[in-house]
């Protein structure tokens, strides 16, 4: 350790040696230029530097521009539809509405918002995943028949819309179901029971589907 203390030392040392060599040699040589300008009469050149009057003294640094405001974020939140008037809630708040006349009519309403689920599934992916879950709720293996499947939108949401039938325990069953993706994942199905026909009233309410 003391040895590169020491070495340290020297060769600061070292330098300030070399600097004060130099500035020395300077002076030397400034005090001979001046005393041969004084033998011969001479003025010593005077560096001079021309001034631009138009050229600013000081500039301003240049400032980044701000940043364009980012578009308003899209309404995020439940999605909602208007409940036809024969059709009331069961055991509110439970999301699913029943017609006046249950249970001789079996038709109903759900609703049901749950964690945003992701990208929606294509038809063949949605299908597997409805039979799966019927046979599940039942007990034993339902299978549906597709009837139309498409993507679409909801106040600008990704959303999708499904219309199935399925038979089950001698019912038949026919179910208009959408899926919309916000913030939360909303699934809205109507389903009509057995020689129900509820299409009318079902078409109005899905069309005042909306965003809050």
């Amino acid at each position: 350790m003391k040895k590169k203390l020491f070495l340290l030392s020297a060769v600061l040392f070292m330098t300030a040696a070399m600097w004060g060599c130099g500035s020395k040699k300077a002076d030397k040589e400034e005090t001979t230029t001046q005393e041969s300008a004084a033998e011969t009469g001479a003025q010593p050149e005077t560096g001079s530097v021309e001034i631009d009057p138009d050229t600013p003294l000081w500039t301003p640094e240049e400032t980044e521009p701000e940043p364009e405001p980012e578009p308003e974020p899209l309404l995020q939140g439940r999605v909602v539809v208007d409940i036809p008037e024969d059709f009331y809630e069961y055991l509110s708040p439970s999301g699913i509405y029943v017609t006046k006349k249950y249970p001789e009519d079996g038709s109903n309403i759900y609703i049901v918002a749950s964690p945003l689920y992701g990208t929606l599934p294509e038809e063949s992916e949605y299908t597997r995943k409805i039979n799966e879950s019927l046979s599940a709720q039942a007990g034993v293996v339902v299978s549906v028949k597709m009837e139309e499947y498409e993507k679409t939108t909801v106040d600008g949401f990704e959303a999708s819309r499904a219309v199935y039938s399925y038979s089950y325990d001698g019912m038949k069953f026919r179910r208009t179901e959408y899926t919309v993706n916000t913030n939360i994942t909303t699934t809205i199905a109507y389903t009509q029971v057995g020689s129900a026909d509820w299409e009318d009233e079902f078409e109005a309410s899905a069309l005042s589907m909306r965003v809050e």
